[in-house]
């Protein structure tokens, strides 16, 4: 199989937009080419012309064309379910970069052994910020072994010789709650961490606010005396697809900056033009917010300390 030929003959543009291309035997000792797309953006014009290419490569190749629905794409809670539905043993084209980020992103947070990952309740990705963050477990309270459990994570990051997750992620810290934001649970656990936690309190309110309706009670006064006063009730978990807004390759220049409105704007081309991604853009709306700071390497402290001193000027190399 000559991968190198065939993912060339793929990136023509007479192939059509698709968000991956998965190549795994076929159980037959043969080889299965799988393309994704979104539902609505590969015609059938495109998917003959590009069936027609693969077999020019390798005549015995099998090729599957899945499209996938906007409601299918949304339904995974975390990141871990959402790139598990593409799983494939080879990429052979991820042209976002989404796929490959996000796997080794997931690699980092699953290697850690059970008594580890117990001491967080929940891995969450902030993609707005560009964020990891690691949610302790209630009792632990000592900070020095919290730190030591995020020093492989900061480390293999860190030390990455193609920089490919450090350009992505530009803080990995532990929290005691959930801050005030949007974010993506990273791994299955976290995801049910999520609907167990404030997800159940807000549907509570909400069933106690139809109810109160029925009795005469004030719809907002109940609802203001059943949530608990604090930030809690000011974060946000979304779905898995939410996660690569912050870990695309889309939109950024040479020194690894983002421009978070091209990144946005690619996303929607290949996955659909899903409302989802747009939490992902800047909240303020200012131009000097466009470009995400040029990546640190320090990935111990927030990132939005001192960010003025990382902004970088227009683009020099887009990626699409």
């Amino acid at each position: 199989m000559k991968r190198a030929e065939l993912a060339e003959k793929l990136q023509d543009e007479r192939c059509g937009l698709f968000f991956l291309a998965g190549l795994d035997d076929d159980g037959r000792g043969g080889k299965l080419l799988t393309i994704h797309a979104a539902q609505g953006l590969l015609n059938s014009d495109q998917e003959c012309y590009l069936r027609s290419a693969a077999v020019t490569v390798d005549p015995a190749l099998d090729v599957r064309v899945v499209r996938h629905t906007k409601k299918a794409l949304n339904a995974p809670k975390s990141l871990e379910s959402f790139v598990r539905r593409f799983q494939s043993r080879t990429i052979l084209l991820d042209p976002t970069g989404v796929f490959d980020r996000a796997s080794r992103l997931l690699r980092l947070v699953l290697s850690m052994d059970k008594s580890q990952r117990q001491a967080f309740t929940s891995v969450l990705w902030q993609a707005d910020e560009s964020a990891l963050l690691f949610v302790k477990s209630a009792g632990v309270t000592d900070d020095e072994y919290v730190d030591a459990l995020l020093v492989p994570v900061r480390t293999a990051i860190a030390n990455e010789s193609d920089d490919c997750l450090s350009r992505a992620v530009l803080s990995v810290r532990a929290v005691s709650s959930v801050p005030a934001g949007t974010y993506t649970p990273v791994d299955d656990l976290s995801a049910v961490a999520g609907r167990t936690g404030t997800g159940l309190l807000k549907s509570a309110v909400r069933a106690l606010t139809a109810a109160a309706a029925l009795i005469g009670v004030g719809s907002a006064t109940l609802a203001h005396a059943s949530l608990p006063n604090d930030k809690t009730d000011r974060f946000t978990f979304t779905p898995g697809i939410e996660a690569i807004s912050g870990l695309t390759t889309l939109g950024e220049n040479a020194f690894g900056a983002r421009n978070h409105f091209r990144a946005v704007g690619g996303l929607r081309l290949y996955f659909g033009d899903s409302e989802l991604f747009l939490a992902s853009l800047p909240r303020s709306g200012l131009e000097s917010d466009v470009f995400d700071e040029v990546p640190s390497g320090d990935l111990g402290e927030d990132s939005s300390e001192g960010a003025d001193d990382g902004k970088v000027g227009p683009p020099l190399r887009l990626a699409y």
